[in-house]
C-alpha cells in the first residue's frame, strides 16, 4: 500500500514537472507593431473583426464591473461588436447594461431560445449565428477584462495562423480565506491548462476566456452531440477543434489577455460551483485529461489517508510527514511558478492553508459530482 502510494505521487510530481516545462514552453507572441493607438489607427488596421459574447443571467451586481472594462477597450471600434445574451434574467441586468456602456460601441442584447439542456451553449449558439466579426471572443458576465485584451487576440490570430485560441483566467487580489483558496485553485487550474497546451495535449480551458473563428465553429457543428449536457461550453469545445484543427488551436500566453473573475462569497457557493465544473469530467472523450483527473483524486485521497493515519499510527510518522510534506511542497512549487508569471501576490501561508483545505474539497466534489446533479443560477440539472 505505502509503496503504491508514493508511486503514485512520484507520478503525481513528474507530471507537475512536465505541466511547468510545458508551461515554459508556450510562445509568447510579439506584441510590436500590433498595438493599436489613436495615432495609428489611420495607417493600420485589425486583420480580423470579433464578436464578444457575453450571456448573463441575473447579474446586475457584477455588470458594472464588466462593461466599465469593456468601456476602456482599445480596439478600433468598427472591428468589434459585443452581443449579450439575456438568458431569462428576472433583476435590472438590462437596464444596467444599456445605461452603462459606452454607446460608441456597437452591441446588442439578445433574448435566449432555449432548446436543449444547455442554456449557455443555446446562447453561444445564438450569438454565434447573429455575429458580424468574424472571430468570436466570449467572457463571462463576472469578469473583467484589460483594455489590450482584442488587442492580444488580434495578435495571437497572426502568430499561430489559428482557428482556436485560449487565454488566461485569474482572480484578483483579495483578503480572507475562501478568496485566497479559490485564487490559489484558479491558479493551479491554468498552471494546468497552460501546461497541457505546451505539451500539445491541451486538456483544459476557460469558457470565461477563450475565442474561434466563426467558420470553424460551423465545420466542427458547434455544439452538437454534447447540448444534453448543461456545461463544458469550453471543454468539449476545445475537443471538437482540436480533433478538426489539430495543428490550429493554442494558447495566448500574455498578460495582456488575462481575464480577471471574481470570486463567489460562501463556502457552500463554492462547493456547487466545483460540482458543476467536475460533472462534465466524466463525459470528457480524452484519455489524457480522465488519467490526469483520476491521478489528481487518487493522490488527494491518499493525502487524506496518511493525514488520518498519522492520528492513529504515531509509529509511521515519519511515511505520513514524507507523503504530506511532498505533495504540498510540489503544489506551492508549481502554483509559486504560476503566480510569478501572473503577478498576483498570495502569502506562503495563505497557499499552506489551501494545500490543506483542497484535498478535501477535491475528493467530495469528485463524489459528489458522479450523480451529475447540481443547482446553478436557480436550475437544477
Amino acid at each position: 500500500m505505502i509503496i503504491i502510494s508514493f508511486l503514485l505521487l512520484n507520478c503525481y510530481i513528474i507530471v507537475l514537472f512536465l505541466l511547468y516545462k510545458g508551461f515554459q514552453r508556450l510562445i509568447v507572441p510579439s506584441s510590436k507593431d500590433s498595438l493599436f493607438s489613436d495615432e495609428i489607427l489611420s495607417t493600420q488596421t485589425p486583420s480580423v473583426s470579433f464578436t464578444v459574447v457575453i450571456p448573463f443571467r441575473n447579474e446586475e451586481t457584477k455588470l458594472p464591473n464588466l462593461i466599465k472594462s469593456l468601456n476602456a477597450l482599445k480596439f478600433p471600434k468598427n472591428y468589434f461588436e459585443i452581443i449579450f445574451i439575456d438568458d431569462e434574467s428576472t433583476d435590472n441586468s438590462i437596464k444596467i447594461i444599456s445605461s452603462n456602456i459606452n454607446p460608441t460601441i456597437s452591441y446588442r442584447i439578445l433574448k435566449n431560445v432555449i432548446t436543449t439542456n444547455s442554456p449557455k451553449k443555446d446562447a453561444i449558439t445564438l450569438a454565434v449565428s447573429e455575429a458580424t466579426g468574424s472571430w468570436i471572443v466570449s467572457t463571462d458576465a463576472d469578469c473583467e477584462i484589460p483594455a489590450n485584451w482584442l488587442v492580444a487576440y488580434e495578435i495571437g490570430v497572426k502568430t499561430f495562423d489559428a482557428k482556436m485560441l485560449c487565454a488566461p483566467v485569474m482572480m484578483a487580489s483579495s483578503s480572507g480565506l475562501l478568496h485566497k483558496y479559490q485564487q490559489a485553485d484558479l491558479l493551479s487550474l491554468q498552471g494546468v491548462t497552460m501546461g497541457s497546451f505546451g505539451t500539445g495535449n491541451p486538456v483544459l480551458c476557460n469558457g470565461a476566456n477563450l475565442a474561434f473563428e466563426k467558420n470553424a465553429f460551423y465545420l466542427v457543428q458547434g455544439y452538437k452531440g454534447n447540448n444534453h449536457l448543461a456545461s463544458g461550453d469550453d471543454v468539449f469545445m476545445l475537443q471538437k477543434m482540436k480533433r478538426m484543427f489539430p495543428d490550429m488551436v493554442h494558447f495566448i500566453k500574455s498578460k495582456d489577455a488575462i481575464v480577471y473573475t471574481q470570486a463567489v462569497p460562501t463556502w457552500k457557493a463554492l462547493i456547487k460551483q466545483r460540482i458543476r465544473w467536475a460533472s462534465k469530467t466524466a463525459k470528457v472523450k480524452n484519455s489524457k485529461a480522465i488519467a490526469l483527473g483520476l491521478l489528481v483524486f487518487l493522490v488527494n485521497t491518499l493525502w487524506i489517508f496518511f493525514l488520518i493515519l498519522g492520528f492513529f499510527r504515531t509509529t509511521a510518522w515519519y511515511i505520513v510527514i514524507a507523503f504530506l510534506v511532498l505533495k504540498i511542497s510540489s503544489d506551492l512549487i508549481f502554483i509559486t511558478k504560476i503566480k510569478k508569471w501572473a503577478g498576483i501576490q498570495i502569502p506562503l501561508f495563505s497557499l499552506v492553508i489551501s494545500g490543506f483545505t483542497y484535498p478535501f474539497i477535491t475528493c467530495f466534489v469528485t463524489l459528489k459530482s458522479i450523480s451529475a446533479k447540481y443547482t446553478w443560477k436557480g436550475r437544477s440539472y
